[in-house]
């Protein structure tokens, strides 16, 4: 820093930069080059100082490799602790240790500007320079009032107390709370089972929600709390509300919503919510809270372990757009196409009930592993499909068979594939296409993710999304083409699930002949 009073300055702005008041810890901060010669804080990590000092090596590691992502800048160290405050600049502690992170820091291509001790961040407390000259420090300005709280207050962050404080806001709410939403939750539940509420009226009651937790009102009433909440028991849903509609980024009061929802919501919803959480966080470039969200799940979502990835890396917040806006977007914007099971529809009433029929048929079958039943289904699948081109069969009790076999999930994976070439064919795609305009929604998910799986052959991204997400409750297929694309191209995706369908084919084929 060019002097004593702007580091300074600077020093009492690290508190709004992590979101808490950091103790006994080892502050890392990047300063990525801007316009003018400027620069401005990006990369920030905070270590606990005591596993820092047992083991310098391992952690100066790990604090290079997210390091070496970012263009060359500067890095500034601090150190805080109020266990070993020195009486001289030469009795500064840890110089070892912050030797060992200053070499793998510049070889990871960064030039380290400066390294800082100070006991507390607390206004008149004392700060030193590890540069060695005499004298060579100053007093720390109120940090409630520098810069970074001043831009933190209007944004609408509140600066926490302690690392403990912002784990607090991802504990759950006290027993009797939980116990009465629960019970609410679950009563919400079982209703919906009866009479399903449409995906874009529940999207469109959160964003309500959303609206009114800007105006400071979050929702108080436990069965208004039950209602917002059942809705995460959809992965749809959840990945849905993650964005506003016409906004890159969610806003403050999303994210206050949210964090309401998950102190108070049973354990597995809290699952989805927190997943929900964690990667609006990670959109608005709170890797702090983030982190912290992706924590609170336990057993962690696929989503969560991504944002862990995303976070651990260091990556810049902007980077994500291609990754995961468009992911998030496209969720939003389906949500007027996302046909809810258990909804009315005017599809063919007569195929919906031999459809239903035929469904418990193949039910029993799965669930008795009635191989020698579930290939036959798969012949049957086989035969419609080489003659796809020509249309589906002229009786609708043929056609429900094709339709209930699709809902056993080893019949529908196998289907995939051709048995002469172990390939998704067009064939194949014809049959799946032909089956979803007349399959009963209620019965088509399966059909749907096969479709799915079938555009990411052809490397249309778009139209497998869409696809996936055609119906709620999503098939396990659609989740593996939804999931999968998130991390991985589209080829490596669909071939993937090609060798899973062919094995499964194999399977099938092996079972004996009733």
């Amino acid at each position: 820093m060019d002097s004593s009073s702007a580091t300074g300055r600077f020093l009492s702005s690290v508190p709004a930069v992590l979101g808490f008041y950091p103790e006994e810890s080892l502050v890392v901060m990047y300063l990525k080059p801007a316009d003018g010669g400027r620069h401005l804080v990006g990369l920030t990590m905070r270590l606990d100082l005591p596993e820092f000092a047992a083991a310098p090596e391992k952690w100066s590691a790990q604090t290079a490799a997210p390091l070496r992502a970012q263009h060359t800048g500067d890095v500034m160290i601090c150190v805080v602790s109020d266990r070993t405050e020195p009486l001289q600049d030469n009795d500064l502690p840890f110089h070892n240790e912050i030797d060992i992170l200053t070499a793998t820091t510049t070889a990871a291509g960064h030039n380290v500007r400066g390294i800082y001790f100070l006991p507390k961040f607390t206004e008149g407390a004392r700060w030193h320079c590890y540069c060695g000259r005499p004298g060579c420090g100053g007093i720390l300005p109120d940090p409630r009032s520098s810069m970074g709280a001043v831009l933190a207050a209007a944004d609408g962050f509140t600066v926490q107390p302690s690392r403990q404080s912002v784990q607090q806001l991802f504990s759950p709410a006290p027993a009797a709370d939980l116990e009465t939403v629960g019970g609410a939750t679950r009563r919400v539940l079982e209703r919906r089972e009866d009479t399903p509420l449409p995906f874009a009226d529940r999207l469109a009651a959160f964003d309500a929600a959303v609206a009114a937790a800007g105006e400071g009102q979050l929702p108080a009433d436990h069965n208004r709390v039950a209602d917002l909440i059942a809705c995460f028991a959809s992965p749809l849903f959840r990945d849905a509300c993650v964005l506003p509609p016409n906004n890159p980024r969610p806003e403050l009061q999303r994210l206050n919503l949210l964090l309401h929802l998950n102190r108070l919501a049973p354990p597995e919803l809290r699952r989805q919510i927190g997943t929900a959480l964690a990667v609006g966080y990670c959109f608005a470039g709170d890797y702090l809270h983030a982190s912290m969200a992706g924590e609170s799940i336990q057993p962690p979502t696929a989503l969560a372990e991504l944002v862990r990835t995303v976070v651990s890396s260091g990556v810049d917040p902007k980077a994500l757009d291609d990754r995961f806006t468009s992911y998030f977007r496209s969720a939003r914007d389906s949500a007027a196409q996302v046909h809810t099971v258990g909804t009315p529809t005017d599809r063919r009433p007569s195929l919906h009930c031999l459809v239903q029929d035929k469904v418990r048929q193949v039910a029993s079958e799965h669930d008795r592993q009635d191989d020698r039943a579930l290939r036959t289904r798969l012949e049957r699948s086989d035969r419609a499909a080489e003659r796809a081109g020509f249309g589906l069969p002229e009786h609708d009790e043929d056609v429900a068979e094709l339709v209930a076999s699709m809902t056993a999930p080893p019949v529908c994976i196998a289907a995939l594939v051709s048995p002469s070439t172990g390939t998704i064919d067009a064939d194949r795609v014809a049959l799946f296409r032909l089956l979803q305009t007349v399959a009963p929604p209620d019965y088509a998910a399966n059909i749907a993710g096969a479709i799915a799986v079938a555009e990411l052959t052809t490397g249309d991204l778009v139209r497998a999304r869409a696809a996936a997400r055609s119906v709620d409750l999503p098939s396990l297929l659609s989740e593996a083409v939804l999931h999968g694309t998130l991390t991985s191209s589209a080829k490596v995706v669909s071939d993937l699930i090609a060798d899973i369908a062919l094995a499964e084919r194999h399977r099938l084929e092996s079972a004996e002949h009733a």
